[in-house]
């Protein structure tokens, strides 16, 4: 793909010479936009930057000597904002997009001012404390696309009207948005309609509505099924299984997850890969519910191995956490058999019988440190007290009553 971008410009190098020699300014705008757009997909940014600000001076000039330029000046605002924001420049970002946005009013250019409109609401979407923003120009996206009666760009709306509310927590406000389905299916755009199932059962999983969540999954397996795309089947079966885990039936879950695991077999790459880390943990989240520890400590070794081949702190944390925590339960188990079967504990100073340490459950305690100052590094507070009390577990195992408490 990045040889197909760079072959790409030379073709536009070799326009924009072939545009300066016809002094023919609309063709050498067009080179320099094509350019900055070719560095743009190559991840030049600052590049991308560069002939962006030529192809809009070159519009100036052309404005200038009463060329109208108008509509190209509005693009180039819209391509310039995007390049900024790649760059992490937001706030020369967010004047590019008004410009396009204003110039695209100014023409009454409607196709125009929603694109704008949509790239203005994305923007605003990043920052979280900005949704409000946000879904103000999703709304006026919403109203212009139904005055121009673009079904198409309705229900793009009506998506980003959905995630936005959903990424607020306003659940009930997000499954208003369901008119995205409808859409769909009217165009007869199964894959839309395939995605809108997955926003929609998310929105019942937000509400805790799982019966209806898992309904949504079943009809989008159907969907994926039928669109022969393994990524997305496999996608689906997760979901399932989380859905199942959420309404306590483990059994169901773990065979979902199995079936996710299967389907991921197919795919190459980074990103399947770490799909399969996360059913290994959900798997393991599964048996560990079930009191299978054997296999819950199994499978977070499997997620471990994953999300440190990857370098995903994060789930690095996560695996840790549940497989220091499952191991320390896994050895109380075993102790508790040993002693049914007519073994015993060591006695503690009180005369009250304890759990021998042993090595294993050092090993496990480990395993509950590298978690924890992962979490802290991170900043997680509430997987920071989920290890804090694994801790505690892992050091009432061993004896050490005193300090299990202070981390309890």
């Amino acid at each position: 793909m990045k040889g197909e971008y760079k072959a790409a410009l030379k073709l536009h190098k070799a326009h924009l010479s072939l545009a300066q020699e016809l002094g023919d300014y609309a063709a050498q705008g067009r080179a320099y936009g094509n350019m900055g757009n070719a560095f743009h997909a190559l991840g030049l940014q600052e590049q991308a930057v560069q002939y962006h600000r030529q192809e809009l001076q070159i519009s100036l000039e052309a404005s200038r000597l009463q060329v109208n330029d108008r509509p190209s000046q509005a693009s180039t605002h819209g391509n310039l904002a995007v390049a900024f924001q790649a760059l992490g420049a937001h706030d020369r970002a967010l004047q590019h997009y008004l410009q396009h946005l204003s110039i695209s009013r100014e023409l009454r250019d409607s196709q125009s001012e929603a694109r704008a409109l949509v790239n203005l609401g994305n923007f605003h979407n990043v920052f979280l404390i900005m949704l409000g923003l946000c879904l103000r120009y999703y709304e006026q996206d919403l109203a212009l696309a139904k005055d121009l009666q673009d079904k198409l760009a309705q229900a793009k709306a009506y998506c980003n009207l959905g995630l936005a509310y959903k990424a607020l927590g306003e659940f009930s406000r997000a499954e208003e948005c369901h008119q995205e389905l409808t859409v769909r299916k009217d165009l007869g755009d199964q894959q839309g309609e395939c995605r809108a199932l997955g926003h929609l059962a998310a929105v019942h999983m937000g509400l805790g509505d799982y019966a209806t969540a898992f309904q949504c999954y079943e009809t989008q397996l159907g969907l994926a099924q039928g669109l022969r795309d393994p990524s997305l089947e496999a996608q689906v079966h997760g979901n399932m299984g989380i859905t199942k885990m959420n309404m306590g039936v483990f059994e169901e879950a773990i065979g979902y997850f199995e079936q996710q695991l299967a389907m991921l077999q197919q795919l190459s790459g980074a990103e399947g890969m770490l799909d399969r880390g996360r059913a290994f943990g959900n798997l393991a989240d599964c048996y560990d519910a079930l009191g299978d520890f054997e296999e819950a400590v199994q499978n977070y070794e499997k997620y471990l191995t994953v999300a440190q081949s990857l370098n995903r702190v994060q789930d690095q944390e996560k695996a840790y956490r549940g497989l220091g925590i499952a191991g320390i339960l896994l050895q109380l188990t075993s102790e508790r058999l040993r002693r049914a079967d007519g073994g015993r504990g060591e006695a503690g100073s009180d005369g009250k019988e304890r759990l021998e340490p042993g090595a294993a459950i050092d090993s496990d305690l480990l395993r509950i440190l590298s978690g924890l100052r992962l979490a802290e590094q991170l900043g997680l507070k509430e997987d920071e007290a989920k290890i804090r009390h694994g801790l505690g577990l892992s050091l009432w195992a061993g004896g050490n009553l005193e300090e299990a408490q202070h981390q309890v």
